[in-house]
């Protein structure tokens, strides 16, 4: 295959007729991605590649799946949320009112849901014998509840990062704080006709602090509200595919000798990646509606996987010990299979007992 034929193959004109619409691309990167947000936390939470250090192969994939694939879902998900905030964007009040209004739904909502019910079950837990030693550590679960000031309290509900009592709801704490300056995003974009797109590039680029976001977040949204405000594809760079799966290749294995703009880099390269494979992955027939149809449960896995991932993890290792590196190895996978299989079973079971809470904490989604 040439060099022509293979960026051919990556590419995809997503107007045409019978070929995936935008939000059917979309919907095919959700679900993978979100097996690499599972895939990360279950190395982060059980260090996996510590256990393997010596199976240098095992611990090498382990690493790869979770940190060099996963490294690059959240700068994804941000980019899409900024770009699907303002495609068929209508410049006036009340329709910034109604995004927003749909936001608090998809976004505030879950996160005090979630939060809520697994306060509920942690003050449960933390009372029976079998579960509080489950609950064993110095995080914020082994905590007795009542002992929290309100002010702890809030901040486990919107707080940043660690504050929260399900760290991972930072992402939704995130999105909502960008959607309530979508506004002032507009007007930064629209008055400096992209300059600030740019300002904001390089602060990412030389490692600017926020307090109230991560740089990640600030930058992927606003490039997606940058490439839809201004009417481009969020696919735009279907050509530059190829290229951008060698160079996140290539970057990727230069290691910890990277520079940070060379980090930076590599994270543009693997989103530019991921968005362009969509579409040669939805020339496999059977993988456009597999994957569609999967999507229905990525925020459901998604905003439930933490807490459930820690209790199969140390259910795992309690009830079979891990001797040689393959055991571990096997476990890592298992364990985010358990998981993926147990919450989509939950969903199935909520869609036919209890539609409508199912619907609250789903935010809305169908």
């Amino acid at each position: 295959m040439t060099l022509q034929q293979a960026r051919h193959a990556l590419s995809m004109d997503i107007s045409g007729g019978t070929r995936p619409s935008v939000f059917d691309r979309l919907a095919m990167i959700r679900f993978p991605l979100i097996v690499l947000v599972v895939c990360y936390h279950n190395e982060s939470g059980g260090e996996f590649t510590q256990q393997l250090q010596g199976a240098p192969a095992l611990a090498f994939a382990v690493d790869f799946l979770a940190n060099s694939l996963g490294g690059i879902r959240v700068p994804v998900f941000f980019l899409i949320a900024g770009y699907v905030f303002f495609r068929n964007f209508h410049a006036d009040a009340s329709w910034f009112g109604e995004k927003l209004q749909s936001r608090a739904r998809s976004l505030l909502l879950p996160l005090i849901a979630w939060t809520a019910l697994w306060m509920l079950v942690l003050s449960i837990a933390q009372k029976l014998p079998v579960t509080a030693a489950l609950l064993s550590g110095k995080s914020i679960w082994s905590t007795t509840l009542v002992e929290l000031s309100a002010h702890r309290l809030i901040l486990g509900f919107i707080g940043q990062g660690h504050q929260l009592f399900l760290y991972h709801l930072w992402f939704l704490r995130d999105l909502f704080v960008l959607v309530l300056l979508t506004p002032v995003i507009y007007l930064l974009i629209k008055g400096t006709r992209g300059w600030a797109t740019l300002f904001v590039l390089v602060g990412w680029v030389s490692g600017m602090a926020i307090s109230w976001a991560s740089s990640d977040a600030l930058f992927f949204f606003f490039l997606g509200c940058h490439l839809a405000i201004a009417g481009k594809s969020i696919f735009w760079a279907d050509k530059a595919g190829l290229y951008a799966v060698l160079g996140w290749i290539m970057l990727r294995m230069m290691g910890s000798s990277l520079p940070p703009v060379g980090e930076k880099l590599w994270v543009v390269c693997g989103v530019v990646a991921i968005l362009c494979l969509s579409a040669g992955l939805a020339r496999v027939p059977w993988a456009l509606d597999v994957l569609r149809r999967a999507s229905r449960y990525s925020f459901f896995i998604f905003a439930a996987h933490e807490p459930v991932l820690t209790m199969v993890r140390r259910l795992y290792f309690a009830a079979l010990p891990l001797h040689a590196p393959f055991d571990v190895f096997m476990a890592y996978f298992v364990i985010v299979l358990l998981t993926i299989s147990l919450l989509v079973f939950t969903f199935k079971g909520m869609e036919r007992v209890a539609p409508r809470v199912l619907q609250v904490m789903n935010g809305g989604r169908p």
